[in-house]
């Protein structure tokens, strides 16, 4: 039998509010997944307008990386 953790959307919303912004590496060890899975379900919480994303040139090396932080609350 395998097992399959599930990850909900407040899985990742909270590993965000927890320090903003976080890299995908960040997110990916604090709740325990693949930095893949980060991306493809922060992604659809951009989407959803609940999460802001950020690409900024990585330091020390070729390419960039993605900062996520939570979305400002509308009113």
């Amino acid at each position: 039998m395998t097992f399959v953790k599930e990850f909900t959307d407040d899985t990742f919303l909270q590993a965000l509010s927890l320090t903003e912004p976080r890299t995908t590496s960040e997110v990916s060890k604090i709740v325990g997944c693949s930095k893949r899975l980060v991306e493809y379900r922060l992604d659809k919480l951009v989407e959803e307008g609940k999460v802001v994303k950020e690409q900024i040139k990585a330091s020390g090396r070729f390419g960039f990386v993605y900062k996520w932080k939570l979305a400002e609350a509308k009113e």
